[in-house]
């Protein structure tokens, strides 16, 4: 947990947002205070409590926009060895909200803990005005969860469906690719200092 509140000022012109904290009911008010900033920096180095789909319809360029290709196998007891295997595919898109778009730039922070799948997987600083909220971290490991138990109490739980990007790229295994890789250095955790935000503040600040 980060100290200080959830969304707040961090210079004059520019927002930064603990979305391991920021609740839905937060999410317009969050908008309202940075609607005349340059920049909001999303800080998800931790899980966010489900706010994805408030944020990413106020970031993306149009309504409805395809957030993320799903694939599934679709069984059946018909099924017998060598026949042709059916595969469900489905776009899932972004709600379509009248609420006002933000028009700045957004940098996400984003951490990679190997053994904490369920948090982020590369430490990254993605900035871009399109990069919706919704295209999380996670996500070399999404897919959803089914679970089913097996004799002798033994809980088995897999990855439910394949996720691509919506054009089709592979997305499960890949993750997101860094548009800007961080690594914090021992002096600076010694002295207290973020160093990956840090980074996205030069880079609001200069472009690079």
């Amino acid at each position: 947990m980060r100290p200080g509140e959830a969304f707040r000022p961090i210079t004059p012109r520019i927002g930064y947002v603990d979305l391991e904290r920021l609740t839905k009911g937060q999410v317009d008010a969050m908008f309202e205070r940075f609607k005349d900033t340059e920049a909001i920096i999303l800080d998800m180095r931790a899980y966010p409590p489900g706010t994805a789909w408030s944020i990413a319809p106020r970031l993306a360029d149009k309504p409805a926009t395809v957030a993320a290709q799903f694939r599934r196998n679709a069984m059946t007891q018909d099924l017998v060895e060598d026949s042709e295997l059916t595969t469900m595919l489905f776009e899932q898109r972004l709600p379509i909200t009248d609420k006002p778009r933000y028009k700045g730039k957004t940098v996400m922070l984003i951490v990679r803990l190997r053994h904490e799948p369920s948090r982020t997987q590369r430490p990254i600083v993605s900035g871009s005005e399109r990069n919706c909220v919704h295209r999380q971290s996670h996500a070399g490991v999404d897919g959803d969860v089914t679970s089913f138990t097996a004799p002798g109490g033994i809980r088995i739980s897999f990855s439910g469906q394949e996720v691509r990007w919506p054009d089709g790229r592979p997305l499960q295994r890949v993750g997101l690719i860094p548009d800007i890789e961080v690594r914090p250095t021992i002096a600076g955790i010694q002295a207290g200092r973020d160093e990956l935000l840090e980074r996205a503040l030069a880079y609001v600040e200069t472009g690079r």
